[in-house]
Parts: C-alpha cells; sequence; structure tokens
C-alpha cells in the first residue's frame, strides 16, 4: 500500500500501546442535532488532553441543553498476566498478586458518534462497535471485520497487525427508516454496512429498501458537508470524504464546490515507501496535496477537467538542502508529452516533461491521469534514480478501484 511511513507507524505504536508509556487523544462527539454530547474521559486522577491504553476510561453522555448527564459507563478492565512471550494473558487464581495488572477487556476508542435519538456506537481500536442505548445499556457487540466483511471487502483491508486500515474515505452516518434505525457504513468501495442500533446486530448488507434510503442521505451529506464553511488548510477527513462522494455518486452540484477544493494549500508530508529509493528527491519532504488530488479525481468523474495543480510538491536534495522543485507549468495539454519521457530519465526530467504526478503509488511509481479526448492513464516506474518502464494504460479513475484504493490509504 501507499501508505506514509510515519503514519502509518503511529498508528501501529497507538494501537499496541499498554503500560509502556504509549498515549491516545481523548474522543469526543455530538449528535447532528447537537442535542447529545458523548465523550471518553481519562479517571479523576489522570488530567489532560490524552491517556494510555491502560487506563480506565469513564463514557459520559450529557444532554447539551441543561448539562444533564445521561448516562456514564466504564471502560471494561480485566486482571491479567505476562506471559513468557511478552503478552498478557487473563490471571488465573494462582497467579501471584504482584505479577498481575489490570489492563483494558475492552479496546480503546477510535471513534464515537451519537445519533439525535442519543444511540451511541463506540468504534474501537480493532474496529468493535459498541452499541449503547439512550439508557446507557450496552445492547450489542458487532466485529465490523470479521462479522461484516464478506471475502471480496477482505481484498480491500490491510492487517497491520495491531488493526486493520480500510477506513479511509468511508462515510459514517445515522439512518432512521420505517424499518428501524441504523448505523450505516459504507466503505469506499462502496458495499454499504447496516448495523441495527435497537437489536446491537448486523441488519444485513445492501438490502433494497435501505439502500434506497441510503442513497438519498448519502447525497444530502455530501452537499451539506461540501457547502459548510471549513478551513481549507485543515479541511477535516469528513469534508475529503465528501469531496470523494461527489464523484463516486455523481452528483454534479457538487463541481462549483469541487472547484474550489482543489484550490485547497492542505498537505501531508513524511517519509513513504515509494520515495525511499528515488534519488535526489529529499523523501522526508514529499507533500502530497491530498484534498486537491481527491477533488481532481471527482472533477474528471463528473466530466470536468481539473485546474493544472500539482497533486504533489517535490523536493530535491542539494548540498544536503531540501529545495522545493517547481517546473514552469505545462500548457495547455500534458498528454501531448508523454512521447518526451524515455527510459533512464531521472525524476526531475519526468517533473519537466509531465508536471507532477497524479498519484504516487507502490514500487516506485507514478501515474499520471491524462485529459486526452480519449483519456488513459501513464505509470512511470523508476529504479535507482532513473525511468525503468512507460506503460500507457486505460484511465484508471474510471474504473472504481485503483485510483479510488490509491486516494484512500
Amino acid at each position: 500500500m501507499g501508505l506514509f511511513f510515519l503514519i502509518a507507524a503511529t498508528f501501529l505504536l497507538a494501537s499496541s500501546a499498554s503500560a509502556e508509556g504509549l498515549y491516545f487523544p481523548n474522543r469526543a462527539a455530538t449528535s447532528p442535532s447537537v442535542s447529545y454530547h458523548v465523550e471518553a474521559k481519562p479517571p479523576d486522577n489522570q488530567k489532560g488532553k490524552h491517556w494510555g491504553l491502560q487506563d480506565n476510561l469513564v463514557y459520559v453522555c450529557s444532554d447539551t441543553a441543561n448539562g444533564e448527564v445521561l448516562w456514564t459507563r466504564r471502560q471494561p478492565m480485566g486482571r491479567f498476566v505476562k506471559d513468557a512471550d511478552g503478552g498478557f494473558r487473563l490471571a488465573h487464581a494462582g497467579d501471584k498478586r504482584e505479577d498481575i495488572v489490570t489492563r483494558p477487556l475492552e479496546p480503546s476508542p477510535k471513534m464515537l458518534l451519537v445519533s439525535d435519538s442519543g444511540w451511541t456506537v463506540i468504534r474501537t481500536y480493532g474496529d468493535h462497535l459498541v452499541v449503547i442505548a439512550p439508557n446507557g445499556d450496552v445492547v450489542g457487540t458487532v466485529a465490523v471485520v470479521e462479522d461484516a466483511f464478506r471475502d471480496d471487502d477482505m481484498k480491500h483491508v490491510l492487517d497491520l497487525g495491531a488493526g486493520f486500515s480500510w477506513s479511509g474515505n468511508s462515510l459514517w452516518y445515522f439512518l432512521t427508516t420505517a424499518e428501524g434505525e441504523f448505523l450505516v457504513i459504507r466503505p469506499w468501495w462502496g458495499r454499504r454496512v447496516f448495523l441495527s442500533l435497537h437489536a446491537g446486530t448486523l441488519a444485513g448488507c445492501d438490502r433494497e429498501v435501505l439502500s434506497i434510503a441510503a442513497a438519498a442521505e448519502e447525497r444530502d451529506i455530501v452537499l451539506r458537508t461540501l457547502r459548510a464553511p471549513v478551513d481549507m488548510q485543515y479541511p477535516g477527513d469528513a469534508f475529503m470524504t465528501a469531496a470523494y462522494l461527489a464523484g463516486v455518486l455523481s452528483i454534479p452540484e457538487a463541481v462549483p464546490l469541487l472547484r474550489g477544493a482543489e484550490k485547497s494549500p492542505s498537505f501531508s508530508f513524511g517519509l513513504t515507501f515509494q520515495a525511499l529509493h528515488l534519488y535526489y528527491v529529499d523523501p522526508m519532504d514529499l507533500r502530497q496535496f491530498r484534498l486537491r488530488q481527491i477533488a481532481q479525481l471527482s472533477l474528471r468523474r463528473l466530466g470536468e477537467k481539473p485546474a493544472s495543480l500539482p497533486c504533489y510538491q517535490v523536493h530535491f536534495r542539494v548540498a544536503g538542502e531540501a529545495i522545493p522543485f517547481s517546473p514552469t507549468p505545462i500548457e495547455p495539454q500534458r498528454h501531448e508529452n508523454v512521447a518526451a519521457v524515455k527510459l533512464g530519465m531521472k525524476p526531475r526530467d519526468v517533473l519537466l516533461a509531465l508536471g507532477s504526478p497524479d498519484v504516487v503509488w507502490r514500487d516506485d511509481t507514478w501515474n499520471y491521469d491524462m485529459d486526452a479526448a480519449e483519456p488513459f492513464s501513464v505509470a512511470i516506474k523508476f529504479s535507482r534514480g532513473r525511468v525503468t518502464k512507460i506503460e500507457r494504460r486505460a484511465a484508471e479513475w474510471k474504473d472504481g478501484l485503483t485510483r479510488d484504493e490509491q486516494v484512500s490509504d
């Protein structure tokens, strides 16, 4: 996967944190109508914005109108003993007291969601969903990956050992129909998961009645999110997901909103797997304009040509200093320059010919989507800092999987 190494490493460390001193951020959520607020609080003897995985969290649901606490729930804890392999097992009657430690039976929360009717869902690390009724009772627990995903879904799930990676550009929302209240999860590949709140179990996937209602709700969520005021420097995951779904769901009203999004200066950067071997590129400062990348993908799917704005800012190392490389904009048609790319070229030469790649992905490959009369894609592979393969392909933004997986990591 074309994951950013630093982000992936942080996730792995946080997901496996225990008593060794690694910490998670606090979690909180407010219902869409702002009627209810739920948060996971550390115990009174731990102050601050972070808590350790080993700590006994307290979940608190409040009525925002008057501040009344509607219910509280403690994170289930258990007694464990460290085994010979460095892991932990449940303590037995014969274990020495000094060897016993208290640890969570339920993983720490990765996300909290609360509906307008007061239902709360805790998404834990490990992707278990704990459903809590408005009165604070736990109704049920569902393991998303193990219980809801089929074999076809699992090819989109990356097992990191300490957890799973699959939920980029996924949409999570509550849906009320004549059949009841549901939490709907729409992963980037589109197959919805319906969780019945009243039953605390899976309600089936893509049932016709639910799917019709879900499709209408998703369209409303996308437009509502894209139209809401947002800081384009820090747009947030919800906005990026909406920008992605605007193209997937073919929402033409989103075009002017996506035009604004593709101008976003928001970027992420870090050590990437693929950039490690692209000599002359500073691997610690390959900036990805992710919102722009997503907006341009959606614009293509809506029949629009994206602006000539780069999806990556590449830096070169000169005398130990990282220098941003800003080639002259390729105007008017970069697809006419594909023939200028030759085997043996350096990354700099490719940038001069074609500009920034649309996606940097796997095995030191730069991918370009060409907006010709007959759209196509080009994959340029590097080895030891030189072009070793140039491959013209059918337009990969059209197939609904290739670019989707790449921008959803």
